[in-house]
């Protein structure tokens, strides 16, 4: 639900509020780590709100949200609460080209409750006590749009994201950077990520990811 507090020419400023509804599929019986269901099977709250600056060379603006389970799903779990704060600045170079930076603090709890299907001894994904986290992102960003041509008014863009502070209940895979390229509405993202127990590298797109021993 989002409603309007402020709206001019320089300032926006809207709240969002609503429910997380329970979708895609999910199935009692198969063996995934908490987080990689496509489905959760519960229902959340979400409280937060944007605000957005704009002038003629730049723009700011932030967005603070809050996500609160409301309840467990059948087999007797939920994803926990997380708290995000989003902020960012864009700066115009000309017609044509812009430039961003942007910071973002995801704090994540643990998973509450547990599935009896999940044991813990076959699999350290399995494990509540490997969830949760706190990690601090910044990026960097390009954006073209072309004003002449065949690629009139389509926008590309590139940003690059690095961790500047990452902390990880138990044992789980650190992120070491993301770069995500955007081509009018097609998006290629790229993850690189550390596996600490196998001292492997992990590089995942879209589609599909392979992982590179480290020496």
């Amino acid at each position: 639900f989002l409603y309007s507090i402020i709206s001019s020419n320089k300032l926006k400023l809207h709240t969002n509020i609503g429910f997380d509804l329970p979708s895609g599929k999910f199935n009692k019986s198969d063996e995934l780590p908490y987080s990689m269901d496509i489905g959760k099977g519960y229902f959340s709250s979400i409280l937060g709100f944007t605000s957005f600056f704009q002038f003629p060379k730049m723009s700011a603006g932030i967005q603070p949200v809050i996500s609160l389970p409301v309840n467990k799903n059948s087999i007797n779990f939920n994803l926990g609460a997380s708290k995000e704060i989003y902020y960012w600045f864009s700066l115009k170079l000309n017609n044509v080209i812009s430039i961003s930076y942007s910071q973002n603090y995801i704090f994540q709890s643990r998973v509450n409750g547990s599935s009896a299907n999940l044991i813990s001894d076959k699999n350290s994904d399995f494990d509540v006590k490997n969830s949760g986290y706190n990690v601090l992102n910044n990026s960097f960003g390009l954006n073209v749009s072309p004003l002449k041509g065949v690629l009139k008014n389509i926008r590309f863009s590139a940003e690059y994201v690095l961790p500047l502070y990452q902390s990880y209940n138990g044992y789980q895979s650190r992120k070491i950077n993301d770069f995500i390229l955007i081509n009018g509405d097609s998006i290629f993202l790229i993850n690189k990520f550390h596996d600490l127990k196998r001292n492997t590298i992990f590089l995942t797109n879209n589609n599909n990811y392979k992982s590179i021993k480290k020496k």
